[in-house]
């Protein structure tokens, strides 16, 4: 597989450099991650976890299928008078002495852990190593997946306040992790074959260490980070000059509360270019969708159908929509065809009109989860790029893909438009299926096959996974 290397990416632009997957402390799988870059228009990306490499094939695999270049790369945490910094690899090669420092500082993030977790007990905060790992899913275990447990638990209201108040530097949960001096991580990432970057120059706290840090033989400086401010990014890029290395940025992205970026020079001179001639500013609700949901007494999450003309889509939705409304649940029907009608009465059926299509479905159906109610999205929806941008408009868990399957011979057998007719007849020219794409959903969290099964029996496999994930809170399965 074709090694992308980073000079290539620093000359295009439209990169995040700073990803991290469930291989350490992100929330999103390594191929999800990919498929949330590919929304967001980025050529290249770097998977970055903690101490690991092992996120990198599955993202490279991913990348090859939605055309997104993936860098390998690791995040190395270092210590240097008596502050924390960290070291991004990239274009890593494994072999024996990286895998071996990287699994002993694995390990020694479990032993630190175990130790974080004592001090909360002692603090009356009871937690468990079972309680944290349920977030970390048998992977490198971090200070997130402790704030989490601590979080879920009821000790702490929010992940944020976990962390500013106990286990930020300083604090009395906080302790040092194994870990190497700036110069051995350096060194371990040239013996690798990688580049050398410092992470997150601005969070080290102090530029008077950023330029002694600097005087290391760093190849390169993080001057583009999502908490640093056009006067940081200025102020690093002019420190990169100064030593001559490589300017690189990333959103240091782990979690919904974080966008994946685009940065870059080109990227910098673009949205200076381009003047911003409407100004708006985004309006604050003191109303979140959690408290929404509270009074509901229900979550709110995207039911998205998707399946060929015929399949049964609208069927199914208006059966879900029919039995989610007895049980008192907030929800409402958004078929496709019905929307044609007046939202998007002005598209037509080309490829864009179709991505345009289901881009403003998917913004109306977010709007739906913000204010506690279930949107019931019954479309073709035929392209898999397209139905991911819906996905990555909310949170992860509040968009379920449901795979309507059925043979394209029962469906145009069943034809209850009468659209498959005029398809062979010639009245149709761009018609999924037959003379337009359809692309199967990957990895659908639903799949019903509605030429094998009855009505009521694909509803109740839907029932079935909502209460068993903890959609709905009664079974209440129909006959």
């Amino acid at each position: 597989m074709r090694q992308y290397m980073l000079s290539n990416v620093l000359e295009e632009g439209y990169f995040d450099l700073h990803l991290h997957s469930t291989a350490s402390d992100g929330i999103y799988s390594p191929r999800e991650l990919v498929q949330k870059a590919h929304v967001a228009g980025l050529k290249t990306i770097a998977i970055t976890d903690h101490d690991t490499l092992e996120g990198v094939e599955e993202a490279r695999q991913a990348g090859l299928d939605y055309g997104v270049n993936v860098i390998a790369g690791v995040e190395i945490s270092t210590k240097f008078k008596g502050r924390s910094i960290d070291i991004l690899g990239y274009n890593i090669e494994a072999n024996s002495e990286l895998t071996g420092i990287l699994s002993r500082l694995r390990e020694g993030r479990e032993e630190r852990a175990l130790r974080i977790i004592k001090k909360f007990n002692e603090l009356e905060m009871p937690i468990t190593i079972n309680d944290v790992k349920e977030f970390s899913e048998g992977n490198i275990i971090a200070r997130p997946h402790i704030a989490r447990a601590i979080v879920k638990k009821g000790y702490v209201s929010d992940y944020q306040t976990v962390f500013d108040n106990f286990l930020a530097d300083g604090k009395p949960c906080a302790l040092d992790k194994v870990i190497l001096s700036p110069e051995e991580g350096i060194a371990l990432i040239h013996r690798s074959g990688g580049k050398a970057v410092l992470a997150h120059p601005l969070l080290i706290g102090d530029d008077k260490v950023v330029r002694e840090l600097m005087e290391f033989s760093f190849d390169g400086i993080e001057v583009w980070h999502r908490k640093q401010n056009k006067d940081d990014n200025a102020r690093y890029q002019q420190l990169a000059n100064e030593f001559q290395v490589m300017m690189t940025g990333g959103s240091d992205f782990h979690n919904d509360k974080h966008s994946i970026g685009q940065f870059g020079l080109m990227w910098e001179v673009q949205n200076k270019s381009e003047a911003k001639d409407v100004h708006i500013v985004w309006q604050n609700t003191k109303v979140a969708m959690e408290d929404r949901n509270q009074l509901n007494g229900h979550k709110s999450f995207i039911l998205w159908f998707t399946g060929l003309s015929g399949a049964g889509k609208s069927t199914l939705a208006v059966e879900v929509e029919k039995e989610l409304f007895r049980r008192g649940i907030r929800c409402f029907l958004l078929d496709a065809d019905n929307i044609r009608y007046g939202l998007n009465k002005n598209l037509r059926f080309s490829p864009e009109d179709r991505t345009e299509n289901i881009r403003r479905i998917g913004e109306v159906s977010k709007l739906f989860v913000e204010a506690g109610i279930i949107p019931i999205v019954a479309s073709i929806s035929p392209y898999n790029a397209d139905r991911a941008m819906v996905r990555s408009l909310v949170p992860k868990g509040n968009f379920i893909e449901i795979y309507v399957k059925c043979t394209i011979e029962e469906c145009e057998r069943r034809d209850p438009k009468g659209l498959y007719k005029k398809t062979r007849a010639g009245e149709i020219q761009s018609f999924t299926g037959i003379s337009a794409p359809y692309e199967i959903p990957v990895n659908p969290e639903i799949t019903v096959e509605t030429d094998k099964l009855s009505i009521s029996e694909a509803l109740n496999t839907i029932l079935q996974f909502l209460q068993k994930k903890g959609y709905l809170f009664d079974t209440g399965l129909v006959d």
